[in-house]
This record gives C-alpha cells, sequence and structure tokens, in this order.
C-alpha cells in the first residue's frame, strides 16, 4: 500500500447523526419541494387568475424561500458550517412567516386536529432545529478537518 493510502483509511470518518438525517429532510420536505408544487407552480404556468394582485409578490417570496431551503437542508446535510447557519436563518424565516401569514397574526382560531398540528409545527420546527443544530455533540459534525 502507499503512504496515501495509509493515511486515508486511517482518518475517522465524520459520522451523520440521526437528527440531522431527520431535520434536514423534513425542511427539504415541507418547507422547499411540496410548498414549491402548489401556488408557485401555479404562477409559472401561467395561472395568474386564481391569486390577487397582492398576493403574487408574497407567493413569489415564499417560492425563493423554498428554493433556498432545499440548497441549504443539502449544504447542512453535508456538514457545511456556513450552510447550517444559512439552513437556520431560512427555516426560521420560512416556518415562521407561513404560521403568521397562514392564520392571520393569530386573530383566527385552528378548527382542526391536522390544522392545529401544522400550526404548532410552524411555531416549534424552527425552535427544535435551532436548539438540536447548537448542541455541542452536534458542534462536532460541522467542524472542519
Amino acid at each position: 500500500m502507499s503512504a496515501n493510502k495509509i493515511v486515508l483509511e486511517n482518518k475517522p470518518k465524520k459520522h451523520r447523526p440521526l437528527g440531522i438525517w431527520i431535520l434536514t429532510i423534513f425542511a427539504m420536505i415541507f418547507g422547499g419541494v411540496i410548498p414549491l408544487s402548489f401556488e408557485p407552480l401555479d404562477l409559472l404556468r401561467g395561472y395568474t387568475a386564481f391569486f390577487s394582485e397582492r398576493d403574487i409578490p408574497i407567493i413569489t417570496v415564499r417560492a425563493f424561500l423554498s428554493l433556498f431551503i432545499v440548497v441549504t437542508s443539502i449544504l447542512a446535510w453535508s456538514g457545511s458550517k456556513i450552510g447550517k447557519i444559512i439552513f437556520l436563518i431560512f427555516v426560521t424565516v420560512f416556518f415562521l412567516g407561513d404560521g403568521i401569514d397562514t392564520y392571520s397574526w393569530g386573530t383566527r382560531i385552528p378548527s382542526s386536529t391536522l390544522v392545529w398540528f401544522r400550526y404548532i409545527t410552524d411555531f416549534t420546527f424552527p425552535l427544535i432545529c435551532i436548539w438540536y443544530f447548537n448542541r455541542p455533540s452536534i458542534k462536532e459534525f460541522f467542524r472542519k478537518e
């Protein structure tokens, strides 16, 4: 064996914690892929009759946030420290903004169990992400080698 292979074989690999798998995939699906597949897709197809002029800029901003969540989820999943920070920012802005926008700044009370679940998720998911990604054992995953 050459010296290079020996050094690479003895180098410890960074293992990805299970929570990073769960949180980044959840954010990618429910903050990125699913929101992109409804209203922004209708706007791209040209179905603007469904939306008022006031809603089109909001949908555009949410579409860009969803795209950024997909990209930063991949970066955070791969172990990028800057990707983690940007991921936490976009997840917080998207989910809190979604909760505030969807439920009219808390003036509307959810009526069904599914709506309550979404309401709670919109406000607690960013807190769970910030808490989990800032744990000392998880910070080790994002350190540069």
